[in-house]
């Protein structure tokens, strides 16, 4: 006869060998505010690259109203490969823990919902160096960056 304690045991090892945490709901993880528009290299430093997608191009740090929600971003590597960087904490936030020491030239690109990409850099006008995407894609852009990273083309 089978107790009720063989059952929750059965599915305690059921929650550990799948990592499902009861009540997790990963919509929450992506939406709100999260520091959108900050260095997130600055405080997570595990992160190999990390940026923000806004719906204006000039919205200020911490702006999670002009986030983009549920957009994440992709790096298409010279050589053909690419890295789709996770949706981060908070609307609009992406980011990778992937090795990206062997980054060259790459063409960033923004993807919607569905994996459709919405907006893009120009043709591998990005390197290795610019992998903290909002220092130079601030409110007013830096180092020749025109503005936010956007969920349209400008």
């Amino acid at each position: 006869m089978i107790s009720y304690k063989h059952i929750l045991l059965g599915l305690t090892a059921i929650v550990l060998i799948t990592g499902c945490e009861i009540g997790d709901d990963d919509d929450d993880d992506i939406a709100g505010n999260h520091n959108q528009g900050k260095d997130c290299i600055a405080c997570h430093s595990n992160f190999k690259v990390g940026g923000t997608v806004f719906t204006k191009l000039d919205a200020s740090d911490g702006d999670s109203a002009a986030a983009a929600y549920n957009h994440t971003l992709k790096l298409a590597l010279e050589e053909g490969t690419e890295i789709i960087l996770a949706k981060g904490y908070g609307s609009g936030n992406a980011y990778t823990t992937t090795n990206t020491n062997t980054v060259g030239a790459f063409t960033a690109e923004v993807l919607d919902v569905n994996g459709k990409v919405v907006n893009s850099s120009g043709t591998l006008s990005h390197d290795g160096d610019m992998l903290r995407c909002n220092t130079c894609h601030s409110q007013n852009g830096n180092s020749g960056a025109p503005g936010r990273i956007t969920n349209f083309r400008p």
